[in-house]
This record gives structure tokens, C-alpha cells and sequence, in this order.
């Protein structure tokens, strides 16, 4: 998967025409591959191919065919697969686009998904991203990925294995759960970063402020904005596609999409729940070292308090005046020293019945 802070250049593209195919992502030199699979109620093919070429004569009409691109990077392929599958070329830039929001764009003969496929880095405690589109048209799904490698292997066994019902149903339905296969994902997400802010309460409690926990919160606010990002947009487009407006969209299906929209749902609340729980974190942190501040305080007051009056007999009996009764008087240190003790006594008792301490 793609980091979170992807290096991206979309300078190149300053001053083209719309439509323009210029890949804005990071740099990749490695060479993309294809998987085709095909299947329907009674077979199943899975195929590879390491280089761009023509899919139109290895389409079954018979069939459900996933084609599932690795690597977007190759402009030239994806100029390939716009002209065999007759593609916008506004279509073809937001595919190589790799920032784009997330949407759902309506055509004639297909439709086009572009969103955000996260995963959870548990060593780094980062979210990952990456751009994932999808075309859906009557009897194919085209998903395109910026890497190798995506969410979709537990879809490729139920598939293979034909287990529930998508070996019986179109390619609509086949788009339908690899969205909700991107969704479920970010409940996973969802649920590490709650975990992280439960930990790190716990950390902000016993420990009574922690200066090193804000830099980690203020991390996982930009995570949880980018969750938040991905899902808004999604949910709206959601909600406009399970409207029934397309064609290509059966009416079974759109009961799964008000399901997929329930839960995007969902996550968007426990997005804005996520970010408010993390200001919570702050303001816990600065509450206890507010409270700490004020310990110490309240502690340099006491002391400085109790000094005022010992430093005033100290400059008193400190004057070098030659006639001052006490100076010579034989015990007239000792007493000094005991009116001394007895202040300092009478003003921790003081202070202890203020609870000041």
C-alpha cells in the first residue's frame, strides 16, 4: 500500500488541456500486471498478464469479467484500456489522479468509482492509502490500483470457491462487494485508532499529563481527517447511486446499497465521534498539567510565603546599627532563631488547615 503522505505532482499538469493523461502520483518504475477473472454460475477462470493488451477478445458475454489493473503509473495502458472500453478521457485523468475525492460518475454505458483504500500500519500507527478506482459496465468490472496487492483476496475466494451469491448475480453486484469489502476496512480502522486514544487515556491519566502524547494526537487527527474525507464523499455518492437512477444497477442490488450506505453511514458518525474523543485527549492532557502547574505553584507560593517573615528578622537583626538591644545580649541568637521555628510551625498549620497541602 501507499503511504499516507504520498509524494504527489500535479505540476505537470499545469497549463494541459482537460482530458490530458499525466500520472501525479509517486514514482514507480516497475511494470504493471492484469488479472482477468471470469466466472458464472458453473465456471471460474483466474488469468495474469504482465503487459497491456487488447481485453476485449478475452470478454465472455456470458460471463462476470474482473479485470483487476496493478499499477496505474503505465499512462500508456490505461490510453489502451479508454480506447477498448471507450472511456471518457476525463475518466482516464481522474484515474491517474491519484488524489482525487471520492465520487460516482454516471455514463450511457458504464459507471466510474474512484475512492480511497486505507489500511492501519500498526508499527508506524498510521493510516495507509491508496487510490482505487472501478468502471462497471454490463457484464465487466475494471478496478485499477496505484499497488500490488488490495483488500479484495477474501472476494477472490468466494468467487473461486462459489460461496454466497455472486456466482449467480452480475457484475453490479460483484462491484457492490468489493465497495463494501473498501468499507469494511475502514471499520478496522476505526477500531485501531479507538483502541490507540482508549490506551492513551489510560497513559494521560496514570501518568497525569504526558508532553509526548499531544505530538501522537495531533498525528491521529490528521488520520482521522483523512477517514472522515474519504467517507463523506462516499456516502454521497452512495446515496445518489442508490437512488436507481442507472441501468446498470439491478433492483436486488440496490438493497445492498442502502445496506453499504448504512454503514458508510456509520462511519462517518464514528469519524466526527473519533475526532471529537481526540480533542477530548488534549484538553485531558492540558487539564492535568494545568493541575500540575498549579501544584507547583501553589508549592513555590508556601515556601516563598514562609520566608517572607524569616527574611524580614534576618534583615532587621542584619542592620549594622551600634545600639540595637538585642545584638549583644547573650541568647538573643537562639531566641532569634526560635520565634523563627515557632513562624514557620504556626504557618504549616495554617496552611495545612487551608489544605493547602
Amino acid at each position: 500500500m501507499a503511504r499516507r503522505h504520498k509524494k504527489t505532482s500535479y505540476h505537470k499538469k499545469l497549463g494541459q488541456a482537460p482530458g490530458s493523461l499525466t500520472y501525479t502520483g509517486p514514482e514507480r518504475v516497475w511494470k504493471p500486471s492484469i488479472e482477468l477473472i471470469q466466472f458464472n454460475s458453473s465456471s471460474y477462470t483466474d488469468t495474469m498478464y504482465d503487459k497491456s493488451v487488447d481485453m476485449f477478445p478475452h470478454l465472455k458475454e456470458d460471463h462476470v469479467n474482473w479485470i483487476n489493473i496493478f499499477g496505474v503509473h503505465n499512462t500508456k495502458l490505461i490510453e489502451n484500456l479508454g480506447k477498448q472500453f471507450n472511456l471518457h478521457p476525463l475518466i482516464m485523468e481522474d484515474i491517474l489522479s491519484t488524489e482525487q475525492r471520492p465520487k460516482i460518475e454516471e455514463f450511457e454505458d458504464y459507471l466510474f468509482f474512484t475512492l480511497q483504500m486505507l489500511t492501519f500500519d500498526d508499527e508506524s500507527e498510521s493510516i495507509n492509502t491508496e487510490q482505487i478506482s472501478f468502471i462497471l459496465g454490463s457484464n465487466y468490472v475494471i478496478s485499477l490500483q496505484e499497488e500490488v496487492g488490495d483488500v479484495f483476496d477474501p472476494i477472490r475466494n468466494r468467487v473461486k470457491n462459489n460461496i454466497g451469491r455472486v456466482r449467480t448475480s452480475k457484475s453490479d453486484y460483484l462491484a457492490y462487494i468489493l465497495l463494501d469489502a473498501v468499507v469494511d476496512h475502514y471499520y478496522i480502522i476505526d477500531d485501531k485508532i479507538s483502541q490507540i486514544i482508549e490506551r492513551m487515556e489510560l497513559q494521560i491519566i496514570e501518568r497525569e499529563g504526558d508532553n509526548q502524547i499531544v505530538t501522537k494526537v495531533v498525528n491521529l487527527k490528521k488520520d482521522a481527517l483523512l477517514l472522515r474525507r474519504s467517507i463523506v464523499p462516499l456516502r454521497e455518492s452512495i446515496g445518489n447511486l442508490k437512488k436507481g437512477t442507472s441501468r446498470l444497477i439491478e433492483p436486488e442490488t440496490l438493497k445492498f446499497l442502502n445496506d453499504l450506505y448504512d454503514h458508510i453511514s456509520i462511519q462517518g458518525d464514528s469519524a466526527d465521534q473519533m475526532r471529537e474523543g481526540l480533542n477530548n485527549l488534549i484538553e485531558l492532557n492540558h487539564s492535568f498539567q494545568g493541575a500540575r502547574l498549579n501544584e507547583v505553584m501553589k508549592t513555590l507560593t508556601i515556601i516563598s510565603t514562609i520566608f517572607i517573615p524569616l527574611g524580614f528578622l534576618a534583615g532587621l537583626y542584619g542592620m549594622n546599627f551600634n545600639y540595637m538591644p538585642e545584638l549583644h545580649y547573650k541568647y538573643g541568637y537562639y531566641i532569634l532563631l526560635g520565634v523563627m521555628a515557632c513562624i514557620v510551625i504556626a504557618m504549616f498549620i495554617h496552611f495545612k488547615h487551608k489544605n493547602w497541602f
